[in-house]
Parts: structure tokens; sequence; C-alpha cells
């Protein structure tokens, strides 16, 4: 077609329109000279085009895309601008994917989770499906960075918050116990990656009230053979650090339900148990050691259930010999350093023996048969073996 100009151009025809082609939605001849001046919209050219395009006019302008769902409805893929928000919305079951290249590189889903690296949620821990996942094939791609660019003291942070409150934006209170938030580690096990290898966990510790959050923070690892954390270690709201116990004994700020290795290799364990006197040897208790060779040290107390009636206590000073992990002899000695006789606390002597392999058994003997009590060992060796050397024989 010769070059014309505009006021030479009639409509095409719509009967002649092939897909695709573009009409002059205003009649510009001359013949239709009362309207020359009317303006091309964006809304009458879309419509006039067929496929999957078209803006809806009204109040509510919006540029849909698809014909999936109903025109004109949230029910349909379709991008529009609300007061001064921009807003994209897609159908029902819809998702918004983000590509780079044909890539997909981010989806939020229909269930309004955001994905990065993967298309599909995966259940992790504790966070079942969770809104927000990161996923990819090398540390990058999984990993989050959080930098904060400041001249002042002030860092980056994670913030976790609880309420019980039933909707967004509510403050109410918690309750004690109540978990104020967790980091879970998990794994793959061949079958999933949900079983926990790890978790820090922080929960309130105690009654709460307004600009008043007692908290506590626990540490729990999975033993072998587990398919669930335990909790070993605790940093309760008094500042008090308890390892292997899940609640306090008095005030102080170590508590330790096991033996304790320090510097130099000596380990420390106690033990305590229920004694009533008697003239005849009584097994009291059963001290476990890694080897057949060796010495160990205790101080023992007993206290009379009239206490303070009565309390005795004493050291014990044990040394054996054997092959391997074997014990063959071992000998012991005693003394009572300290007594407050008054009472039915009775006079109490000691003998050590060999157990079990590598145990040794320690006997008690009193000299009366009145009196009743606790009887008290604390010990030290660096050949004590397991989580609880020192137990009942």
């Amino acid at each position: 077609m010769a070059d014309r100009k505009i006021t030479e151009l009639t409509a095409m025809s719509g009967g002649t329109q092939a897909a695709g082609d573009l009409l002059t939605i205003v009649d510009v001849s001359e013949a239709a000279a009362v309207d020359k001046n009317k303006k091309i919209t964006l809304q009458n050219l879309f419509e006039a085009i067929p496929g999957d395009v078209g803006i809806v006019g009204g109040s509510d302008v919006r540029l849909e895309l698809g014909t999936t769902g109903t025109t004109n409805t949230n029910n349909r893929n379709h991008v529009r601008g609300e007061g001064s928000s921009l807003k994209y919305n897609t159908c029902s079951g819809g998702s918004h994917s983000f590509e780079q290249n044909g890539t997909e590189r981010m989806r939020i889903d229909s269930s309004g989770r955001l994905l990065v690296g993967s298309g599909s949620t995966r259940e992790v821990g504790y966070g079942d499906n969770a809104s927000l996942q990161l996923e990819g094939t090398s540390y990058p791609k999984a990993a989050i960075s959080s930098i904060l660019n400041s001249n002042n003291a002030n860092g980056p942070s994670i913030n976790f918050a609880k309420s019980r409150g039933t909707s967004n934006g509510t403050s109410t209170v918690v309750q004690n116990n109540d978990i104020l938030g967790l980091i879970a580690f998990s794994g793959g096990d061949g079958t999933d990656i949900r079983t926990m290898g790890a978790r820090i966990q922080a929960s309130v510790d105690g009654t709460p009230s307004s600009n008043d959050m007692p908290g506590r923070l626990m540490f729990s690892t999975t033993a072998d053979g587990a398919a669930s954390p335990t909790e070993r270690l605790r940093l309760d709201s008094s500042g008090r650090m308890l390892v292997g116990y899940t609640s306090n004994s008095g005030d102080a700020l170590l508590q330790v339900n096991g033996p304790i290795r320090v510097q130099g290799g000596a380990i420390f364990a106690s033990h305590s148990r229920a004694y009533t006197a008697s003239t005849t040897a009584a097994g009291l208790f059963g001290i476990q050691m890694t080897t057949g060779h060796g010495f160990a040290e205790f101080t023992w107390a007993f206290v009379d259930a009239g206490y303070p009636n009565g309390v005795r206590m004493g050291k014990i000073y044990i040394t054996f010999r054997g092959s391997g992990s074997n014990i063959t002899a071992v000998t012991s000695t005693y003394t009572t350093e300290n007594s407050i006789t008054n009472g039915s606390v009775a006079t109490i002597s000691w003998v050590a023996s060999v157990g079990n392999v590598s145990n040794i058994r320690l006997n008690a003997t009193a000299s009366t048969t009145s009196g009743s009590g606790t009887m008290y060992l604390y010990g030290s060796s660096p050949f004590f073996s397991g989580l609880n050397p020192i137990a009942n024989a």
C-alpha cells in the first residue's frame, strides 16, 4: 500500500481481519469527520487484538493475561493499579514464577509460600512446608546473609517473636514454657529430611508481664539410634547453667548431672543412695573404670535421717591393677575425718573389691544396726568411665 495521509485512512473491516492484525479503532475518514478528534485508548487497542491479552476498563483498570478464570474478576491473571499500589494477581490455584533466560529463579506458590531455587516445598524438621524456602546445589544458593553498614555499634539481627493472639498484629501475653523461637538442624536420612540432629530453643521461663519476659535457652542433640533431640544443656532465667538437668536444684550457677573432666585429666563424679546401718557388709556403690590399673579418691558422708542428730564423713583411697581393662586386684584404705555422733549414727568402715571386669565394688559395714539416712560419695579419678561412673552396686 502506497503512503497515505492518516486523514485518508478508513477503518478496516473486521471481517477481513487476520489474527494479530492491528485494527484502527477510530474511523478517521472524511466521512467520519465528526469523530476526527477521538483518541485511541489502550483499552480499545487491546480489546481489538484477538488473543489472550485484554484491558478491562472502569474504576478498576487491569491488564488481563491468559483466558483461565473469569474476566474482570480476581479469578483471572492480571495486573492492576489500586490507589498507590501495583498488584499482580493470579487466578485460583495459580503461582507467580520469576525466570531468568527461561530458568525459574523464584516462585510464590498457590499457598503464598516464597520458594527460591525450587518450585516445590519440602518438609524439614519443624518447618513443615515453610512460608520461606531456599534450596540449591551449592552453598551460596542455600545461604542467607544479613549485612549492616552503619557508623555505630549496632549489628544485623534475626528476630523471633511469639504471642498468644489469634490474629496478626496482636500482642497477647505468652505463658510459662511457651516456645519463643527455635532453630532446628536436620539432615537427609535416606527417607526424607525431617529428622533433626540438633535444636536450639528459647522458651518462657517464668511469668511474663508488661516489659518483663523471663526466658531460657535449651540446647538439644539427637543420640545415635534416636529420632528426636534430647536436651543436653539449659541456661535459665537466673543465669544458672544446667548440664544434664531440665530443672535446677538450688542456686548454684553450674549444675552438672554426670562426671566432669578438668584440665589434667581428672574426672569428678558423685552419687547418693539410701542406707540403713548394718553389721553385715553391704555393697553400696559400683565404680566403673576405663582400664585395669589406676587409682581413685573419694569423700564419703552419711547423713542420718534425724539430721542434725548425726553426721559422719571421711576419705576412701583405692588403687587397682589388672590386664587391659580387666581389674584383678584392689586395695583400699579409709579414714573418718569428722563426725557429729549424737543420736543413732553408727561407725562405718569401707572395703573395696573387684566387681565385674572393669568394675570396683565398694562395701560399707556399720558397727551397729541403728541409724538410717543417705550415703553420699564424691570421687575423682582420671580413669572413671561412662556418663555415670558411680552408681548403685
